[in-house]
């Protein structure tokens, strides 16, 4: 907590990525959720009194939830606030704008569809590049005004088989790790790497098998650390993709090869090598790949019936 002010001055600086017309909007949004609140007293607060300004403050960001365009106004005040509430509280907060970036996604790639913004962005976007970067390159005003939209809402510029959408920017979410439970860092810290460095892309795994299976790993230890955390079923939901993947491959990553029926040789490996670690009695992912591992040697590592009929009872295909 003791860097509570310099964050709040870096994370709006962030946000704002040094655009005029976006400082002026979290301004005008900070304003509008500062009137809904009470009077803060000049005395020192006692536990209890924090207790009821921090619910006072969670109650107002409530509100804000209920507006069709959420998410600048949530933004603005936790920048604002979110030091003086309680991490059960800032938790709830981050949550909450989680869910309010969800819900707004779909008319934001509704506004990224037109195909008049789609051949702009592919005439200047560079892959990697910062929000702002972008907003300052562009001349074209329309352009700029919607992607300080989408940097305001807290979202960034993917591209997926050369479409342009806006997807969560959770790097940004770690700017909230001193004020939320450790469960919800630990979440965001799961989240940002799925952001920052997506897994699959052009229907094909572009991280590796080592690096995939190290990715469930960490899921399922965060499973294990945190049995009673709001976002379990979230984790739950990427061990099953990753899953999935793990077995199945992807279109343009196939386990197996589509001549000779062989499984992948990078597969292979990193499969073995995980079970060479002795993890499988502490995961049941790796305990499955180990019982995968075994059907496949005993068919000389193809894809046989016998190995189908394994993946069937063991493993069901949820994305197709």
């Amino acid at each position: 907590m003791r860097n509570a002010k310099k964050w709040t001055l870096s994370a709006v600086t962030a946000l704002v990525f040094v655009s005029g017309l976006g400082a002026a909007q979290v301004a005008n949004a900070s304003q509008s959720a500062n009137q809904r609140l009470s009077t803060a007293t000049s005395v020192q607060p006692d536990a209890a009194d924090s207790r009821s300004k921090s619910e006072k403050l969670f109650n107002a960001y409530e509100l804000l939830y209920k507006y069709k365009d959420a998410l600048p106004r949530m933004l603005a005040f936790l920048h604002e606030h979110i030091r003086e509430v309680t991490p059960d509280h800032a938790t709830a907060m981050v949550v909450m704008l989680e869910s309010a970036a969800a819900r707004e996604r779909a008319p934001m790639e509704k506004k990224f569809g037109k195909p008049s913004i789609q051949l702009k962005l592919s005439k200047f976007y560079r892959a990697g590049e910062s929000m702002s970067a972008l907003i300052n390159r562009t001349t074209d005003n329309d352009l700029k005004i919607l992607l300080t939209a989408t940097a305001l809402r807290g979202f960034k510029i993917e591209t997926v088989e050369g479409y342009y959408l806006p997807v969560v920017n959770y790097k940004f979410f770690s700017h909230y790790n001193p004020f939320v439970t450790a469960d919800m860092a630990a979440y965001i810290g799961l989240k940002t790497v799925e952001s920052d460095s997506p897994a699959v892309e052009h229907d094909g795994i572009v991280i590796g098998y080592t690096a995939l299976i190290n990715r469930v790993l960490s899921f399922e230890s965060f499973l294990m650390k945190y049995p009673g955390s709001s976002r379990t079923d979230e984790v739950k939901d990427l061990i099953r993709v990753y899953t999935n993947w793990t077995f199945y491959g992807l279109l343009n990553t196939p386990l197996f090869d589509a001549e000779t029926k062989k499984l992948a040789p990078n597969a292979k490996k990193a499969f073995e090598a995980v079970i060479g670690t002795g993890k499988a009695s502490a995961s049941a992912y790796v305990a499955k790949l180990k019982s995968f591992m075994a059907v496949l040697k005993e068919n000389s590592y193809k894809r046989t019936k016998e190995v189908d009929l394994f993946l069937k009872e063991n493993v069901k295909n949820e994305l197709g």
